[in-house]
């Protein structure tokens, strides 16, 4: 049963240990990206995606219809 244990829970405890923690996407600097993406910070953890992604409505600036504004979804930018 400990070993079990033991076996379930390293994972978890190496993820929280090697994860970068932030509050600002200036935080993340020097974590390395896969070609092709960025780094920001998300929910106080650094993450990486596609430099035409978004996380977050003030990455869009896609000029949307009057009475309309962008949001993102699903990290794309929508009207």
């Amino acid at each position: 049963m400990k070993a079990t244990l033991c076996v379930v829970m390293l994972p978890m405890l190496i993820a929280v240990v090697f994860s970068k923690k932030c509050r600002r996407d200036s935080d993340c600097f020097g974590m390395n990206c896969p070609k092709g993406q960025e780094v920001y910070c998300h929910f106080r953890e650094c993450h990486c995606h596609a430099v035409h992604e978004c996380h977050n409505a003030t990455d869009c600036t896609d000029d949307c219809p009057i009475g309309s504004s962008p949001t993102c979804d699903n990290n794309h930018c929508h009207c």
